[in-house]
């Protein structure tokens, strides 16, 4: 599913360049930081925002269509100097523990039942951009520490984390229910009906 997920984005984006020409886009992250967030599926980052801007539209993550996708959802995001969640209309129960340099997060397993794929963004500012983290399927936790190195952004020093938000995106695979036996059973009543009226016609 991760294979099909990183060839369906490379498809996305290379389809949006051909399109658009020289958008905002992403790039896959450098072995330096792909692992900073554990049980993660993918890394990449901006080349271009710093801000996670909820109020434009598209939303900025949808501008950079991070992992290929443009119909991300806003969740919930953690502030790094005071810990709160500031939780929305969907609430994943995401929260994080640590300082602006490393910590933990957690979110509810039961938000697998209603998305297809969740992802973290952190931000810092000045002088480096956004990062996003796609989240192994099923995964409900794991540690993290600052994206924010030396490679790729050239900053020295690790930089801080401001704060990290949550998107989400798909139906969490839900499908249409086949038609169960009694409905086929009056689907071939109601054919049947149908053949012997046309025979009687005739």
């Amino acid at each position: 599913m991760i294979a099909k997920r990183a060839l369906l984005g490379t498809t996305l984006i290379a389809g949006g360049f051909m399109l658009s020409g020289a958008n905002a886009a992403t790039i896959s992250c450098p072995a330096s930081i792909e692992g900073n967030v554990t049980n993660t599926a993918a890394c990449e980052y901006s080349d271009t925002a710093n801000q996670d801007f909820l109020n434009t539209d598209p939303i900025t993550v949808n501008q950079e269509a991070f992992f290929g996708f443009t119909d991300w959802e806003y969740a919930d995001k953690a502030d790094i100097n005071d810990g709160i969640s500031y939780d929305t209309a969907h609430d994943i129960g995401f929260t994080i523990t640590g300082d602006a340099q490393s910590g933990s997060w957690a979110i509810d397993g039961t938000a697998w039942n209603d998305w297809d794929d969740i992802m973290m963004v952190f931000k810092d500012g000045a002088n480096t951009t956004l990062v996003g983290y796609l989240l192994a399927e099923s995964a409900t936790g794991g540690t993290w520490s600052s994206p924010f190195e030396d490679d790729p952004f050239g900053v020295g020093n690790t930089r801080d984390v401001s704060h990290i938000s949550a998107y989400v995106r798909g139906d969490g695979g839900v499908t249409v229910p086949e038609p169960g036996p009694l409905a086929l059973m009056i689907g071939g009543l109601v054919g049947l009906g149908m053949t012997r009226r046309i025979r009687s016609r005739s």
